[in-house]
Formats: C-alpha cells, structure tokens, sequence
C-alpha cells in the first residue's frame, strides 16, 4: 500500500510538472519574455524526476541493477537512473538558488 500511495504521488506530480510545461511553453509560443517565475518549472521538473526514479528503484528492489535480467524490468536500470537523477537538482542553477530567485523577484521577499 506505501509503495502504490508513492506512485500515485508521481503520477500526480508528473501530471503537475506537465501542466507547467504547457502553462510556461503557452508564453514562449506568444514571443512573450518568460517570468522570473520559470524557475519553479526547474524546481518541479527535477524533483520529480527523483521522486519518480526513486520509486522505480523501490519498485525494481533486487532487480534494479540486471538490464533485462528479470522479465519485468523491460530492460530498464533503475538503480543508474536514480543515480542519475540525483544532480540533476543542480543543472542549471542549483534548486535553492531557483528557490531564491523566486522568493525576490516573484514574491518580493527581502533576502
């Protein structure tokens, strides 16, 4: 039950992070300068895809280092994709930077 609640979670934030995309793509598409606010789309992109593949290495258990070793694992390594994941908060300008930005130019918080 822990394990199907979590990946409900990322269906959901998957279905967030999208709704995002095609909110930010819809001002590019106008020729419009894009917000200081695209960087919660940053934010959003990269956490969950660790969450997402944080679950599919919960889901792939012992299975998640053999490409193709189990018939359910569809030739997906899911040990190397969390691994991967996991700078991506990083890329790009760091997440608490994002964080910040945010915080100053959208919200006008004082630093």
């Amino acid at each position: 039950p822990d394990l199907r609640a979590k990946v409900s979670e990322c269906t959901l934030d998957v279905k967030d992070a999208a709704a995002l995309y095609r909110a930010f793509a819809e001002i590019f598409k106008a020729g419009k300068a894009m917000p200081p606010s695209v960087g919660m789309l940053k934010i959003a992109a990269t956490e969950t895809y660790q969450r997402v593949c944080t679950v599919l290495a919960q889901l792939m258990s012992e299975w998640g280092r053999i490409v193709g070793g189990h018939p359910q694992s569809a030739g997906v390594d899911g040990a190397t994709m969390l691994l991967t994941s996991l700078p991506s908060s990083i890329y790009g300008g760091s997440n608490e930077i994002q964080r910040n930005v945010i915080a100053k130019a959208v919200l006008h918080l004082p630093d």
